[in-house]
């Protein structure tokens, strides 16, 4: 459990990566650009994302990627596999993310908020999308249009 806000982890794992937002503590440093990181894993990730390297490859075509779980996904889209089944609508999904956001749909929950206007979204793409409005940015602009 942890000591300053209460919160109760099942692994020791968990609370570490808990207690990092109170001690702001990033043990795994990066080599090349010095961002700091609190686990080894996302380090790997990060390292992986700079240098580009794609480790994990589907042996059907030959497309690479830098997480073993995103080979998985990848080879669900041949099989028509689809493990993760929304309770609410018996829909189903290749990622657990993706039921995730079906379930927050069906329950009514909205995770992101509007700064400048209090607008609540169950998407981070939508607020995203929300905040451009905002700005007025046109982050993929046509090339010959614009």
């Amino acid at each position: 459990m942890c000591a300053v806000s209460s919160i109760g982890c099942s692994q020791a794992g968990s609370l570490r990566v808990h207690n990092v937002k109170h001690t702001r503590e990033v043990p795994h440093l990066c080599q090349l650009c010095g961002k700091g990181f609190v686990t080894s894993s996302e380090l790997k990730k990060h390292r992986l994302l700079r240098t580009g390297e794609k480790p994990y490859v589907c042996m059907r075509y030959g497309k690479g990627y830098i997480q073993r779980g995103n080979v998985r996904r990848h080879l669900l889209t041949y099989t028509g596999e689809k493990p993760f089944c929304s309770t609410y609508c018996g829909k189903g999904f290749t990622g657990n993310s993706n039921l995730k956001q079906n379930l927050l749909i069906y329950a009514g929950e909205k995770l992101y908020k509007c700064d400048k206007f209090g607008k609540v979204f169950n998407n981070s793409g939508n607020i995203k999308t929300n905040n451009l409005n905002h700005t007025g940015e046109i982050p993929h602009n046509c090339k010959i249009l614009y």
